[in-house]
């Protein structure tokens, strides 16, 4: 269960690191673009803020001229902005306005956004130069209009204006548009500052409390949005992983149900077994010919049925996850001879064997599943035989220490091509002309899964027409 589990949790863990990466990367770029739209609000309110003061100066039938310069250095990539405020009296008459800058020049100049955006922060400089001499900045005026500004952008929360002017010493003194107590913003609040300078002694200084808080204020739905979608991700894993380990119990249920019904299926048969075998057998004389064919029949079943209850158990073996195996120290002629024995008694004279086991070979196993290994391979060996089967057993230790057990028998032989496939799940070698084998393609199944549980190998050798070797290595 946990193999299957693994995957998932890793697929729901990448998907979050994903969406958090992204959701950071989405926050970095909104808090940038958010932070650009402040500084823009500042800027755009001071002119609002100059334009307010040129109508009051306007009112006030002021008698004066403002014359404003502007140059661009293409080398520096700098403009040079210089005003100048003349009073107008009879003697000093108005000019008429020439054009310093060509078109061509100026056609270069609008070629780059920043330095177009530079070159208006700088005409603003220079009105300020100009109009901040005749009439004092109207800071809560301008705060007025900044607060509106931010409001629009979703910042509802307080904040502080500062106009910052440096003295003829050096010291730095602030004017703000709302005293510090009024806001009621604590010190430890986490604080975005904003500048805008206006004259080379002069700038207004924005300090904005928890203003990340609107952006993610601004991100609220893609948040949402993205919580939902990763809890109904996890909340579609659990359902599968819930139906998996609910099928998983169904299938032991399952398991141990045929695992159960085949033990009882096992003593009916060996007692249906022996009763019919006596009765063959019992007093010869009287058997007519039509009760010894369905006696024969009868017996043939049996015999089918006894194998397929030892797959059925085999393959219920193998599919248990927590297979338990009890390793004890087998002699290997010792279990061989025993196998050999149950299978003389079953198939009588339809079969001869051949030993070749080397002396005092032990080997520590599981006796049963090793007895089961080395009996599917010797069935198998009898029903693919021709009519006398000679099958024979090696067991020996080789140069690498390894025991080996070697079943060889004299049938029909597998090809190249099947060879690469009878170890698999239900695969059926076709055989021919051999129409009385019987079986569901499990034993070679269970001889290749069982063998590698007891740290095993299997292999085989065959040539088509003159038998295989099936050939057993345990470490």
């Amino acid at each position: 269960m946990i193999r299957r589990t693994l995957p998932i949790a890793t697929v729901i863990i990448i998907i979050c690191i994903y969406q958090l990466y992204w959701l950071t990367g989405e926050y970095t770029e909104l808090c940038n673009r958010f932070s650009e739209d402040i500084q823009e609000a500042l800027r755009s309110s001071d002119f609002e803020e100059l334009t307010h003061r040129v109508d009051e100066i306007s009112k006030m039938r002021y008698k004066g001229r403002v014359d404003i310069n502007m140059g661009y250095d293409h080398r520096q990539k700098t403009s040079i902005v210089q005003s100048e405020v003349t009073e107008i009296t009879d003697t000093v008459k108005q000019s008429d306005s020439q054009m310093v800058v060509s078109p061509a020049s100026f056609s270069s100049i609008l070629r780059s956004p920043e330095d177009l955006k530079k070159i208006g922060l700088n005409m603003q400089r220079g009105i300020h130069a100009a109009i901040d001499g005749i009439k004092a900045i109207d800071l809560n005026y301008l705060d007025k209009t900044l607060t509106g500004k931010l409001h629009r952008l979703g910042l509802e929360d307080k904040h502080i204006l500062l106009l910052q002017k440096k003295t003829s010493d050096g010291e730095i003194q602030s004017h703000s548009a709302v005293t510090l107590e009024k806001t009621n913003i604590m010190a430890s609040d986490p604080t975005g500052v904003f500048r805008l300078e206006i004259s080379p002694e002069a700038e207004y200084v924005m300090l904005i409390p928890r203003w990340h808080m609107a952006v993610l204020k601004k991100m609220a739905p893609i948040i949402l949005f993205s919580a939902f979608t990763l809890l109904l991700l996890i909340l579609t894993f659990w359902y599968m992983i819930h139906n998996m380990r609910k099928q998983q119990r169904l299938e032991e249920i399952k398991t141990d149900f045929t695992n159960n019904i085949t033990h009882e299926l096992k003593t009916p048969i060996a007692v249906a077994y022996a009763a019919n075998d006596s009765l063959l057998n019992f007093d010869a004389t009287r058997n007519t010919p039509r009760m010894n064919r369905y006696l024969n029949v009868c017996q043939e079943q049996l015999r089918l049925l006894d194998r397929l209850v030892e797959q059925i158990l085999s393959l219920s073996m193998e599919r248990k996850q927590s297979l338990i195996l009890n390793y004890e120290d087998v002699s290997v002629k010792e279990l061989i001879e025993s196998i050999i024995s149950t299978f003389s008694i079953k198939y009588a004279d339809n079969i001869a064997f051949i030993i070749d086991i080397e002396k005092d070979l032990t080997m520590t196993t599981d006796r049963m599943h090793l007895s089961n290994i080395i009996g599917n391979l010797i069935d198998n060996a009898i029903k693919y035989s021709h009519n006398q089967a000679v099958v024979k057993l090696e067991a020996y230790r080789d140069s690498k220490n390894q025991i080996v057990i070697k079943v060889i028998d004299n049938g029909i032989g597998i090809t190249s091509e099947q060879q690469k496939l009878i170890f698999d799940k239900f695969y059926r070698v076709p055989h021919g002309n051999v129409h009385d084998v019987k079986g569901y393609g499990l034993g070679l199944f269970y001889v290749k899964s069982m063998t590698k549980n007891l740290g095993g190998t299997v292999c085989v050798k065959s040539i088509y027409g003159k038998g295989s070797s099936f050939i057993l290595k345990f470490k």
